[in-house]
């Protein structure tokens, strides 16, 4: 049900733009606010869990859209596209177990929807179900897509899955709180915590496209964005461009 969009499918269904701004956002946010979330040690950065709330406003200024989170939202943003469709965005922010995202294999907990009914001992389908359809019909969108934010001791990195409507099969485990089909087993853990009635998820970064938003890597911002083609011209080119053209001398096939 969660289908993780890489680089290219990113940039193509978003633009680059949204890259660029995210990234701006984060590093303004490194770099000015380093008393609550950065700590400089001798070596490297060390990052916390980037603030949530503020995640909400830089993704709703990339997509140019409306922040509708309020805290107990299901959505955070909605804007529309090119194509004039109405997309919801969900935003997350998680902390790895391991300085290098790369190399992380799990990330903290975050909450997915509010699970109510705890008497389907075995499936939570038809609930799901009803539950992604309300947020579709109540936001008036077509599509929604979860976007993490998630941060390491040294870099931060943006991943995107789009939620397919119409493909929802999940099943509980019957005799743990283990969900089956929300995502790929490779990705992550998916579970239903019964006390909150909620969908938790960790992720694996290791195994999901993540896209570099911030790090010790000075070229981040190009990565970020297509390169142009560069030509280089000589001096003899650029001063054959002033003569004038024969075109009487030019032959065509």
């Amino acid at each position: 049900m969660l289908s993780f969009l890489n680089e290219y499918m990113i940039k193509k269904r978003f633009g680059v733009d949204i890259l660029r701004t995210l990234h701006e956002h984060v590093k303004d946010h490194i770099h000015h606010h380093t008393y609550k979330q950065l700590r400089l040690t001798n070596t490297s950065y060390r990052i916390t869990r980037l603030p949530p709330i503020e995640a909400e406003h830089w993704v709703t200024d990339a997509f140019n859209g409306s922040h509708v989170g309020n805290g107990n939202s299901p959505i955070d943003v909605v804007f529309v596209d090119s194509s004039n469709k109405r997309i919801g965005i969900d935003v997350k922010c998680l902390t790895s177990n391991n300085t290098k995202l790369a190399k992380s294999t799990s990330t903290t907990q975050c909450s997915l929807i509010t699970i109510a009914n705890k008497k389907q001992k075995c499936s939570v389908n038809t609930e799901l179900q009803s539950k992604f359809d309300t947020i579709k019909n109540k936001f008036k969108i077509e599509e929604l897509y979860y976007m993490f934010l998630i941060s390491s001791e040294s870099e931060i990195g943006f991943a995107v899955a789009n939620v397919a409507f119409d493909q929802i099969s999940i099943r509980k485990k019957c005799k743990s709180n283990n969900i089956d089909g929300l995502i790929e087993s490779n990705q992550g853990i998916s579970k239903l915590d019964s006390s909150q009635k909620k969908l938790q998820l960790k992720l694996n970064p290791k195994n999901i496209p993540i896209i570099t938003l911030w790090g010790p890597d000075e070229e981040i911002l190009n990565k970020l964005t297509f390169k142009p083609l560069v030509l280089e011209l000589d001096e003899d080119f650029l001063e054959s461009l002033n003569k004038t053209i024969d075109f009487s001398e030019i032959k065509f096939a």
